[in-house]
């Protein structure tokens, strides 16, 4: 099975590399939206995440307000501040059983980090791979590590969440529980892009992270924020 997720995923991203270059043709792309192609884009994602069933809205809500059937949000290295009528929204909709993916290093990443009583600070050396720290990621089964570089990670001074990767010792991607659901927070949002995706651990790495969800469901890639 997963070597038919691969296989899939391979199809996908040729389809994407394709795509991208008329893309770039016509006009620059918003960084890390679903529509788009370009190499910091998550089509790619939103293409593979149908294709594992967990079909990805098409259009953002006119309102900014969790749909009822969807039980993954992924918000990817947002643009624009998350308010706190949105916080409402979505603290609501995880306690419920949502599960909130949130990756990012830029300012509006960095405040919706503290929403949550977590700080982005830098390692002392860059670690060019995340290490697996937890037993949780196995579908499938993921290797000791993803070549993932990354010059940041998560300190919090909460005591309830498990580390998942880490860079050079520290916790890099985390999980913990809120309510019924599960919040997922990473300090790079490039294992998620179309360049991301195109190397097998990094692939595998997001697909174990995506099996995290709570609940089973429709997924979102809130686009909303960009």
């Amino acid at each position: 099975r997963d070597s038919w997720l691969a296989i899939g995923l391979v199809i996908l991203l040729s389809v994407i590399t394709v795509a991208a270059a008329y893309q770039q043709n016509k006009s620059q792309t918003i960084p890390y939206t679903s529509s788009s192609a370009a190499p910091d884009g998550t089509l790619a994602l939103k293409l593979w995440l149908a294709e594992l069933g967990y079909q990805p809205l098409e259009e953002s809500p006119p309102i900014f307000q969790p749909p009822q059937d969807v039980k993954l949000i992924l918000l990817l290295e947002p643009l624009l501040l998350v308010s706190e009528r949105e916080w409402d929204s979505l603290d609501q909709w995880i306690e419920r059983g949502g599960t909130l993916i949130l990756a990012g290093h830029g300012m509006p990443a960095v405040y919706a980090f503290d929403h949550f009583n977590f700080s982005l600070k830098y390692l002392d050396e860059p670690s060019d791979s995340l290490f697996a720290a937890a037993p949780l990621l196995l579908s499938p089964p993921q290797s000791d590590l993803a070549p993932v570089a990354s010059d940041l990670y998560l300190s919090s001074a909460r005591t309830d969440f498990v580390p998942l990767l880490t860079a050079n010792g520290h916790p890099a991607i985390v999980a913990f529980e809120q309510g019924q659901g599960r919040v997922i927070l990473s300090a790079t949002a490039h294992p998620f892009s179309n360049r991301g995706l195109k190397d097998d651990p990094t692939a595998m790495m997001v697909l174990n992270l995506v099996a995290l969800s709570a609940q089973k469901g429709r997924a979102w890639l809130d686009d909303w924020h960009h």
